[in-house]
């Protein structure tokens, strides 16, 4: 369960017997190596002009001071993108010391899977690394930064990113985060209470919750915010959506109320380059190549089963380099096999290394 989870109990209007999973919450919450291993710095979200530019001085000013691991989520991608292109044009600004130049890294879900595992190992097994990202950080990636910042959304997505920071407990100094207030976070969570102004870190109330670690207290002010919204006349009111959709069995109103995730359809696509793995025997893998393989593999009707699913998993394993999701099947491509598009020329659809999904929107009149 959840740390940032509010009691089931309290969901309910009457008294139930929800198991609590922690017996003895404050042990554990308020233990220093718990509440005290990272400290909180709110002193950046009191930049109102300028932002940007603040807050990559600061990065700059906390790489050059030490050979920590730093990182940075922003939630929106194009901000993400921006700051990392820019740090990369002045890598000359953050040396430590002349020594070890620095690693800039950036990891957003654009990254396929060989990508993302990559971007992990060097944060995990190297030193002096500035990894810029988005909010793909916050759940199911296991790594340790020294030190963080953070654009504010929500949160129990500020929690999130501090189980980032000296997850571990190595750094006996503690990790710090600093948070700041670049994009409007009400842009993405259009319809979540937990975005609210008056529910972010801008408020100092909100703050001390963060830092006591007193969710509870943070989730009922959420719901409080959400019985006023059912009471309000209008599409809110909870009991005006009884009596018209749910008494009148309106099953397509009900399901569109009660979704919590829009699903969205991938597409898989092969973009076709070349790619130098940079390791020892200096290894460059042909997408071309490797295509052509895959399919002959596939047509090979003559060797047994167990080699068959032998040579595709050898293959496989050099066709995720260039597998990518896409959210529009609206693109035209050279082959097909399977689900898997193959697109020539990828390359034009990378930048600095990265792939760049707008950049394969716009270009998808190339091949038209």
């Amino acid at each position: 369960m959840s740390a940032t989870l509010p009691n089931l109990d309290t969901l309910s209007n009457e008294k139930v017997n929800a198991v609590k999973l922690i017996g003895e919450r404050e042990k554990y919450y308020s233990n220093p190596i718990f509440k005290n291993r990272v400290s909180l710095d709110f002193s950046l979200l009191d930049q109102k002009e300028e932002v940007f530019d603040k807050l990559f001085q600061h990065v700059i000013n906390q790489a050059e001071k030490a050979q920590d691991n730093i990182l940075i989520e922003f939630i929106n991608k194009k901000l993400a993108l921006k700051f990392f292109n820019e740090l990369n044009e002045q890598h000359d600004l953050v040396d430590y010391k002349g020594e070890n130049k620095r690693k800039i890294l950036l990891i957003t879900g654009d990254d396929n899977s060989i990508d993302r595992n990559h971007i992990i190992k060097c944060v995990k097994n190297e030193k002096n690394i500035t990894l810029v990202a988005t909010q793909v950080i916050e759940a199911g990636v296991d790594i340790d930064m020294d030190i963080g910042y953070k654009d504010i959304s929500m949160l129990d997505s500020e929690e999130q990113f501090l189980g980032r920071i000296n997850r571990s407990c190595k750094n006996k100094k503690g990790g710090k985060v600093y948070f700041f207030n670049l994009y409007d976070a009400s842009r993405i969570y259009k319809n979540d209470v937990r975005k609210e102004k008056h529910l972010n870190l801008m408020q100092e109330n909100i703050r001390d919750i963060l830092n006591d670690k007193n969710f509870s207290a943070f989730y009922d002010c959420v719901l409080d915010e959400l019985n006023r919204n059912a009471e309000k006349h209008n599409d809110l009111n909870f009991y005006k959506f009884i009596e018209e959709n749910i008494d009148k069995l309106n099953f397509k109103k009900v399901e569109d109320r009660m979704k919590l995730i829009d699903e969205r359809y991938e597409y898989t696509v092969y973009l076709s380059r070349d790619i130098n793995l940079n390791d020892e025997k200096n290894t460059v893998l042909h997408g071309d190549e490797i295509w052509q393989k895959y399919i002959e593999i596939l047509k090979n009707n003559k060797i047994n089963y167990a080699e068959k699913k032998i040579k595709l998993s050898e293959i496989t394993s050099k066709l995720n380099y260039f597998i990518y999701k896409v959210n529009s099947n609206d693109f035209a491509y050279n082959d097909r096999i399977g689900d898997i598009y193959f697109i020539e020329d990828g390359e034009k659809y990378f930048v600095s290394g990265k792939f760049d999904r707008e950049n394969f929107n716009r270009g998808i009149g190339d091949f038209i």
